[in-house]
């Protein structure tokens, strides 16, 4: 599955969020209805751009816009309203939730307030998208639904005495992650250990949906992350015994993105070395089903 990438909305945007706002579809599940005038879309448009208080956040994949997101922050209330229109062009492809969820997180590490949002109760793509991402009803008027969003906390404590802590972008967490990749035994992708620079930009760049330090007494001995194909992988240096109830933490925390025919399942799963004896008895106690063997090629 193509790579989704969030970023900063620029003035290159300005008509491709015009085209999008006036799509018939958008407009009916819109709070006003009525069709947007250029200048006036241009007006609006740039003064969010240098609005303190408003984000808006672009998604791409391969190089096309898939939509855009608005989070607009109130002082006074202290509340922080959101929305997200769709290219039509990629409307039930799946793309929503994660987008969404990655805008959230980006926004989460700028501010700190509570998310609301106000779906019409015909849209239900909207309303699954929300819902996906923890967002939940707290009232309702004739013809909308109000939303507030209730978020996993960003450490997690569990019974064991293991702490998730979300990765951030620090010099400690980089340097925490690449003595990890130098140490793991069993590796599929990276055959070789990369650069330092490499690493940390790769970090920077956030490239997971979901990225905990796993943590015991303060001293990070693993990882575990998700992806947005719904695979989720996890890197013990000790406590290998730990492996499935960490695992079942995480599924109980997240849920999977919906289901893109032949690109991405409506389930979890994982990928593992057939070398990793230690962990194949770990998924059996899950009861997890082997699905497929995958094999690397060479070229002659």
């Amino acid at each position: 599955m193509s790579s989704l990438y969030v970023r900063a909305a620029d003035l290159s945007d300005l008509h491709d969020i015009f085209e999008w706002r006036n799509d018939p579809l958008s407009r009916s599940m819109s709070r006003c209805s009525a069709v947007i005038a250029m200048d006036e879309h241009s007006a609006w448009y740039r003064r969010c751009l240098v609005d303190r208080d408003t984000r808006i956040y672009i998604g791409e994949v391969d190089d096309m816009k898939i939509g855009v997101v608005y989070l607009v922050y109130d002082a006074e209330s202290k509340l922080t309203e959101v929305s997200i229109n769709l290219n039509p062009m990629f409307r039930g492809r799946g793309y929503g939730q994660n987008f969404l969820s990655k805008c959230i997180e980006i926004f989460d590490r700028d501010k700190s307030s509570q998310l609301t949002a106000t779906i019409r109760k015909d849209n239900n793509a909207s309303t699954k998208i929300f819902t996906a991402c923890d967002f939940s009803v707290v009232g309702e008027s004739d013809f909308f639904y109000f939303f507030k969003r209730f978020s996993h906390p960003n450490i997690l404590k569990m019974a064991s005495g293991v702490t998730l802590r979300r990765v951030t972008r620090s010099q400690e967490d980089v340097e925490t992650l690449y003595e990890l990749l130098k140490k793991r035994k069993y590796n599929i992708t990276n055959i070789e250990v990369p650069a330092f620079e490499d690493h940390a930009l790769f970090v920077n760049n956030h490239p997971y949906r979901i990225w905990y330090m796993i943590m015991r007494d303060s001293t990070c001995f693993g990882s575990v992350y998700i992806m947005d194909t719904n695979c989720i992988g996890i890197t013990l240096m000790r406590y290998f015994e730990l492996y499935s109830a960490i695992m079942k933490a995480v599924m109980a925390m997240h849920k999977p993105l919906d289901e893109i025919k032949s690109v991405r399942p409506p389930f979890f799963f994982v990928n593992i070395s057939p070398n990793n004896r230690i962990i194949k008895r770990q998924l059996s106690k899950l009861r997890a089903q082997k699905l497929q063997v995958t094999y690397r090629l060479f070229a002659e």
